[in-house]
């Protein structure tokens, strides 16, 4: 386990909004822990989730390369 970390710097880390954070916790999506009134999250979830997204990101770059290649070959 991770450090424990805030929404806002989990947001921060992925690249999304805090909403977004706060939806996944509240749908169980990620795991959290409150302590006084701040709900945390593990860090090294949000930095695995934060890995998987740039790999998505990274993929749907290089799918759009090669359509790109197909339409000037097909030009």
């Amino acid at each position: 386990m991770g450090r424990l970390i805030t929404q806002n710097e989990a947001a921060e880390r992925i690249g999304i909004t805090r909403q977004t954070i706060s939806n996944w916790v509240r749908k169980d999506l990620i795991p959290s822990v409150q302590i006084d009134r701040a709900i945390l999250v593990d860090s090294d979830i949000i930095d695995e989730l934060a890995d998987n997204l740039r790999d998505i990101e990274q993929r749907k770059k290089v799918i759009e390369r090669y359509q790109q290649k197909l339409k000037q070959v097909e030009n």
